[in-house]
């Protein structure tokens, strides 16, 4: 009715600007992808084909030339009843017959068009700043490079540990990680949901005096982002952002760490969103799946399923949620930060300085705490009857103690690779019973040595237990050396292939040097993951193989839909 007002349009135009001018810094470093979508934007559709320059150059020239007046005729032309009206509602279908009919919701329409006391929207200021006042300054105590890999590691005057690896793989990028021990596992299971939830809850409230409104207008036209996390066994934050926005994004990471935020309305809003995704999500038979198969897989531990029920937000408090949160990132000097990114560190020591170095500290030196949540341990086979479609899904873990160690883990995950690709060709090619099927292996380190190795497929109902049976056959050629050198081959260079690609990704050092720190591991082992690869055999796979996946420790869970149990207990009946 009242239409735009002049902030909606300027915000509009910042986002729209920002997105353009990142494109242009990053115009030498696009993907290949991004190109080849230009040509074919062209081709189908006959799109310009136009450098990032050209559409910045574009963008400045026309976005200054629309006003907001514009709009608003434009919106009043679209709300033409001439152009009718189309309403759509989605719901369950037990509730539809509480859906109103189609001339009570034209009715809802009319009553609010005619309401004479609808207000023209006013706008607040915008705070200039997200932080009052600039913080303490603290200093750069300690200072290491590791030669081969160019990772600076900075201690500073507050305990935090900083990791610092310059790269030119994006003109316009700077990515973060930061993780501190502890999480959940320092709270009771009475305290679970609340301190589980406690980062989304702050998010949806906003920081200091600015809502999450207000926060979002803030940030319009910049690019940079900090999300935290309180996850089982440790709490952190990750992030981005441009070289322009950088002081922005450090600004937003203390801010993150010290100014929380109780707005009751947003965290009954936030409760009441989630309660209603979370109960449609329950009545989906997948999600049904993946909640049962972890009760079973975790030993029916009561951390073990991570979904919450009814209860559990209903008990959630508001309060001792926020007093988690503070805990939680109360104590920098147990913090290890991870940065990644085109950085000058002649610019960026100063904002470590001001921003990390500045955060409080109390020197706990806490650890997590292990929950003991582990697999079961011997033979399990369970059906879920789930659903009407005629589907199933395949879920096959076998899991137990490992000596951790970085050649081992690259043998085990060429394992996972040859056997995905054997699956395809018996249970995918030869058998004609599955779309996809793969197998995984993952190790951990904490919170105790252990490794597990899965076994994944969709099929239909009446395949299987011939599916089951032939995957688990590959496994056992596997492990009795019934493979080619070519089949290992494969695997080591396709290996290779992504490691020469992913080395030249921030993303990568990001996850590497995170990964490293957790483990204890030397940086000078990130660029011999190559070597791993090529130093795996076919004879290391074969006794790896069989010491680990000896199925003393087997799991297999199958989704079948409900009509199967009904036909089970008619057939236990005649017997």
């Amino acid at each position: 009715r009242h239409g735009f007002i002049a902030g909606d349009l300027q915000r509009a135009k910042a986002s729209l600007l920002n997105g353009f001018e990142r494109g242009a810094r990053e115009a030498d470093k696009r993907e290949s992808w991004r190109i080849v979508n230009n040509y074919i934007g062209n081709f189908l559709n006959e799109s310009p084909m136009m450098s990032p320059q050209q559409r910045l150059e574009l963008a400045q020239g026309l976005l200054p030339t629309i006003k907001v007046e514009e709009l608003n005729v434009l919106v009043k032309e679209w709300m033409n009843p001439a152009y009718g009206k189309y309403i759509t509602i989605n719901g369950k279908e037990e509730s539809k017959d509480a859906i109103p009919a189609e001339e009570a919701l034209l009715a809802m329409i009319d009553k609010v068009k005619a309401d004479p006391n609808i207000e023209p929207y006013k706008e607040e200021e915008i705070a200039s700043s997200l932080l009052a006042a600039a913080p303490k300054k603290g200093s750069i105590t300690a200072e290491e490079t590791n030669a081969a890999t160019g990772i600076t590691h900075l201690t500073l005057s507050n305990g935090a540990n900083v990791y610092v690896k310059p790269t030119t793989f994006k003109n316009d990028e700077l990515r973060m990680t930061a993780f501190s021990e502890g999480g959940t596992s320092l709270y009771s299971d009475e305290d679970f949901w609340n301190a589980s939830y406690a980062s989304q809850i702050v998010s949806a409230s906003g920081l200091g005096e600015m809502s999450a409104v207000e926060m979002n207008k803030f940030m319009t036209g910049k690019t940079a982002n900090v999300a935290t996390f309180i996850g089982a066994s440790e709490e952190g934050a990750s992030g981005f952002s441009s070289l322009k926005d950088m002081e922005t994004f450090f600004q937003l990471i203390h801010k993150k760490f010290t100014e929380v935020r109780k707005d009751e309305e947003a965290f009954e809003s936030w409760r009441s969103s989630l309660k209603s995704q979370f109960a449609i999500l329950i009545k989906s038979p997948d999600i049904m799946f993946q909640i049962e198969a972890a009760r079973i897989m975790t030993d029916n531990h009561p951390r073990g399923v991570g979904f919450p029920e009814t209860e559990d937000f209903d008990g959630m408090n508001l309060d001792r949620s926020l007093e988690i949160y503070e805990e939680r990132f109360a104590d920098a000097s147990d913090f290890n930060f991870v940065f990644v990114g085109n950085i000058d560190m002649a610019t960026f020591k100063p904002m470590l300085e001001t921003y990390i170095a500045s955060l409080p500290s109390l020197n706990r030196g806490e650890k997590a705490v292990d929950f003991k949540i582990r697999p079961p341990k011997g033979q399990i086979n369970k059906n879920l009857y789930l659903g009407v479609d005629a589907k199933s899904q395949v879920t096959i873990m076998l899991s137990g103690d490992y000596e951790y160690n970085q050649q081992d883990n690259a043998t085990m995950s060429a394992a996972a690779s040859i056997l995905t690709n054997k699956m395809v060709e018996t249970l995918r090619e030869e058998m004609g019973g599955v779309y996809g099927v793969g197998a995984s292996a993952g190790t951990s380190k904490d919170p105790w040595e252990s490794f597990r190795f899965n076994i994944q497929f969709p099929c239909k109902p009446d395949n299987v237990d011939a599916l089951v049976e032939a995957a688990l056959g590959e496994l056992e050629k596997i492990k009795a050396g019934d493979f080619t050198d070519e089949d290992l081959q494969k695997v080591i260079t396709a290996r290779t292939n992504n490691f020469d690609e992913q080395v030249k990704q921030n993303g990568y050092w990001e996850r590497s040097i995170s990964s490293y720190i957790k483990n204890d591991l030397s940086f000078d082992e990130i660029l011999k993951s190559k070597e791993r690869s090529e130093a795996i055999t076919k004879e290391g796979i074969v006794q790896l193989t069989n010491k680990y996946l000896t199925k003393e420790n087997i799991i297999k869970i199958v989704k079948l839909p409900a009509d199967k149990e009904k036909e089970l207990n008619q057939e236990i009946k005649k017997n």
